[in-house]
């Protein structure tokens, strides 16, 4: 691809972006074959979503043979360059503990936001540029950011969306945390909206807020020089690009302390304005899930995307926790499947079984750690059994010896602390294979294959 610049135009050039002859440097997109490892059947029946575990760009290099010009809208909330390692803080046991001094337990990393410029400009033009590809023409994106990037996902969404393909910009302000004493405290994220076309789905009369106490309008309306009379709207008043959104504070019940979790009623917002029900909503970077919950409620399908093992593990929890819910599945490539059974191999189950006719209930009796592991001493000290490991456990009472497809699961949450060690009563089908499988809080995956 030769550079051609329109005159008078102007662009975000970073080193790498241009091969030394002038011509564009293409993007290396691997499209790799996905299958399915976990099913979760739904409460309801219908379309199954998808949660992806892997790189996003080969997950979206994927979907471009498969699913081109199909998804209706995309919300990314990309890495912000911060600098920093965000982390888990994980809770044991029922009563929630949290010891101190184990930074390998308590911090469990989520993920990784160490960026140079020229390398975070070209990561998030490979991804924009698949985006535009798998948006419907009627599709939006939705792109959260703030003031250390912003500047440039600007020129980036303009020179890939076209000039005038972003709508807006809006300000997400928020409150909470500390204060600056050097400069204006920064309380506000940015979020551009893209389309792909002249149309695009605006559902503006679904986000409608309402009118302030003192709002004379609200109270009788106001009559034009004409003489006609215009009365407040029953719903409120439409909203502008100014968003006025708390952010999710420590005792929120819907908080699942994955570091830079966002508040539903800011994807409630989204989604509501810029889909209708039955359209499909992705989430490339879904972290702890909450683009997957908010679609599903809003009977939206949804399909979600991350690398990290805590964002997958939590959305999962998040997702299984919701009814009605839709069925979902859980993909990798063959190559990260191979490459976590052998993460996983630092001890195995202790299991026992209760059958009833053609029923059996697993009772789980506790956990034999390979040699090579130990349990950081402050949480052995504060330990009181050794289930306070555990933070989620489902059984699947007929495996076929490759799809993991629960009957039963149960999770630890910040308001359910409690998880039973002995299963329900499950039917086995005449199968006669049973398959366990168990998260700790240190983020390992045990898994149990009985005959």
């Amino acid at each position: 691809m030769t550079r051609t610049p329109k005159s008078n135009s102007l662009e975000l050039v970073w080193p790498g972006k241009y091969h030394a002859d002038g011509t564009v440097r293409e993007p290396q997109y691997l499209a790799e074959s996905f299958q399915t490892v976990e099913h979760y059947v739904g409460t309801v029946t219908g379309t199954e979503n998808l949660l992806y575990w892997g790189d996003n760009l080969a997950v979206m290099a994927s979907l471009q043979e498969e699913l081109p010009g199909g998804i209706d809208l995309i919300y990314l909330d990309p890495p912000f360059a911060t600098g920093d390692t965000f982390a888990m803080t994980i809770a044991m046991g029922e009563q929630g503990i949290r010891p101190k001094g184990a930074p390998t337990w308590k911090e469990a990393h989520a993920y990784q936001d160490k960026w140079e410029s020229a390398s975070f400009c070209r990561m998030m033009m490979e991804r924009l540029q698949l985006i535009h590809t798998l948006l419907a023409p009627t599709g939006s994106l939705f792109l959260h950011c703030d003031h250390r990037t912003d500047w440039a996902l600007r020129a980036i969404l303009e020179e890939v969306f076209g000039p005038g393909r972003v709508n807006n910009q809006i300000v997400w302000h928020y409150t909470g945390g500390g204060r600056s004493k050097r400069r204006f405290s920064r309380k506000h994220d940015t979020i551009f909206w893209a389309t792909k076309s002249d149309k695009w789905t605006f559902h503006i009369d679904e986000i409608r807020v309402p009118y302030k106490p003192t709002s004379g309008y609200a109270k009788g309306g106001i009559v034009s020089a004409s003489g006609k009379r215009y009365m407040p709207h029953p719903d409120g008043t439409p909203v502008d690009d100014v968003w006025d959104i708390p952010i999710v504070n420590p005792m929120s019940h819907e908080r699942v302390d994955y570091p830079t979790q966002k508040p539903e009623q800011l994807l409630d917002r989204i989604i509501r304005v810029a889909s209708n029900p039955g359209d499909l909503v992705a989430d490339f970077f879904c972290g702890s899930g909450t683009t997957l919950a908010v679609a599903e409620k809003l009977g939206r399908r949804w399909l979600g995307c991350d690398q990290g093992h805590w964002a997958i593990h939590t959305a999962r929890k998040r997702i299984a926790s919701l009814s009605p819910r839709l069925p979902f599945s859980l993909l990798q490539t063959e190559h990260d499947v191979a490459s976590r059974r052998q993460q996983e191999s630092v001890g195995f189950l202790r299991v026992s079984l209760v059958e009833e006719g053609s029923t059996v209930q697993v009772q789980l009796d506790g956990i034999q750690w390979s040699k090579d592991f130990a349990i950081p001493d402050s949480v052995a000290d504060v330990m009181t059994h050794w289930s306070d490991l555990l933070d989620s456990w489902a059984v699947d009472a007929h495996y076929d010896g490759h799809l993991f497809q629960p009957q039963w699961f149960a999770h630890r949450s910040r308001r359910q602390r409690h998880l039973p060690l002995l299963s329900e009563p499950l039917s086995t089908n005449g199968s006669g294979v049973l398959c366990i499988q168990t998260v700790d809080i240190f983020g390992h995956r045990l898994q149990q294959i009985l005959s």
